[in-house]
Parts: structure tokens; C-alpha cells; sequence
């Protein structure tokens, strides 16, 4: 996992900034991931005019001596403090989430619309809607060795870090961790919601096994504003290879 030192706060990293910065966009990461996994988007950011920065989750790259976030609804609370102290205009501003990410994302929503800063765009990516059930059985549940299992089967990390058992002892915790957080989410949002008031955008790939047409428009209800969708050619990690045509679709000149 890469290391990155730009930070403005603890939970914030700042990727990149251009000088002409017409809007800023706020990336939250995947479960297991840290700020580094969208270093890849900064010079497409910044062509685009855009302010770019990343999510640092406690437990993982500068903030690895931090305990692991065990509360969905705390997480996003300290993060959507922190984005509200950075003073940039909400009506220009973007938050994307993929996957575990996306759950974060829009529980940080949530937080700034109680601080009257409500973002520009929600957009959700690779996540079915939270009222839907998981086919993934708990975490809680799984050995060490089922869980590795779980882990191979979405495709997120090469076959040699895979096979580092060194590698894996620091990440698997992680994965458990927000896994777990994942879970609560969806229990906690199953039966009962406030929609939110910000637009919602829609991300998947048609080949993400976790993802389907209904559940990923089940995110329509969760907001009273508008609601669009778009597909990607991939499977769950679709974003690391469409990142130029994310971008193109989510920032606006």
C-alpha cells in the first residue's frame, strides 16, 4: 500500500489541486483501501479543473497506528466535520464512493446535510442499494481461510501480494474490519431511511457477480432528489479502468 503525505487533516488527503479549481471532488475508498488507491486519478482531475482528495480511513497507510473504525455512523461523523472545515462551496462539491466506499460516502451525506452544507452529487459505485440483502455470508462468520476465499473471488489484489503472507496479515484485518462496518450498514438502513436531498449517481459494471439492474436502482429511493444510472463494461473493479470516462461523467466544466 502506497503512502501518501499531502494531508489537510487526518481523514483528508489532498491529491491534487489546480489553480483554477471550478469544483472539488471527494473520493471514498473501497474496503481495505486507503487514499493511495486514487492517486491514479490526479492529472485527469486536474485537467478537468477539479480539486481531488481522498479518504484516509484510520488503521491503514498515515493513519496505520490508529485503531480500526468499528461504527459506520462515527466514521462518517468525523469526516463529514472535517470536509465542512475545509471551506470549499458544497454546491460545487462531489462525493464518489465505490463499494464500501459508497456506503461511507453516503452516510457523510447525511452528516452535511445536518450542517446545511449539502454536496452537489452523491455518487454510489459497485454497492446494490442498502435495503438489499448481501448474498456474501457475515464476517463474523467466516475462518481466516473462508474469508481469504471471499477476499480471491472479488479480484482486488494481484495473485503475488495474495500469496504474501506477510502482506495479507496486515491487510486482513483491515478487510474484516470493514466488512464488518459494511454489514452494519445495510442492517442499520434496511427497514428504515431518510432519503437524503442531493442528487444520486448510480456506478456499476455489468459483470460485478454482486451487482445487478434492480439492485443497483434500489439507490433511487434514498434520495428525494434526482436519480440517474450508468454501466461500465468490468467486474467489480471496473474503476481502475475507467477512470478517464468516471470523471468525464461526474464532473461537470
Amino acid at each position: 500500500m502506497g503512502i501518501l503525505q499531502s494531508q489537510t487533516g487526518r481523514s483528508l488527503t489532498v491529491l491534487a489541486q489546480p489553480v483554477a479549481t471550478q469544483q472539488t471532488l471527494i473520493c471514498f475508498p473501497y474496503a481495505g483501501g486507503g487514499a493511495s488507491v486514487f492517486r491514479g486519478w490526479r492529472s485527469l482531475a486536474e485537467n478537468q479543473a477539479a480539486t481531488l482528495m481522498a479518504v484516509q480511513y484510520p488503521g491503514r497507510e498515515v493513519r496505520f497506528n490508529e485503531p480500526l473504525a468499528d461504527c459506520h455512523r462515527s466514521l462518517a461523523g468525523d469526516i463529514a466535520r472535517e470536509i465542512a472545515q475545509q471551506g470549499c462551496d458544497h454546491r460545487r462539491l462531489v462525493l464518489f464512493g465505490h463499494s464500501f466506499g459508497a456506503a461511507i460516502a453516503f452516510e457523510v451525506v447525511r452528516e452535511l446535510e445536518q450542517l446545511n452544507l449539502p454536496p452537489s452529487l452523491l455518487v454510489v459505485s459497485g454497492r446494490p442499494a442498502p435495503h438489499v440483502r448481501s448474498q456474501r455470508p457475515a464476517v463474523v462468520d467466516l475462518t481466516d481461510e473462508q474469508f481469504l476465499e471471499l477476499i480471491i473471488e472479488y479480484k482486488g489484489f494481484p495473485d503475488e501480494l495474495l500469496e504474501n503472507a506477510e502482506f495479507m496479515a496486515i491487510v486482513l484485518p483491515i478487510l474484516r474490519a470493514d466488512f464488518k462496518i459494511s454489514e452494519q450498514f445495510d442492517c442499520d438502513n434496511r427497514d428504515s431511511f431518510e432519503p437524503i436531498s442531493v442528487p444520486i449517481l448510480a456506478l456499476g459494471a455489468r459483470n460485478d457477480p454482486w451487482l445487478s439492474q434492480a439492485t443497483l436502482e434500489g439507490w433511487r429511493d434514498y434520495t428525494s432528489g434526482s436519480f440517474s444510472m450508468q454501466w461500465f463494461e468490468g467486474g467489480h473493479f471496473y474503476i481502475n479502468d475507467n477512470v478517464a470516462s468516471i470523471l468525464e461523467r461526474i464532473l461537470v466544466r
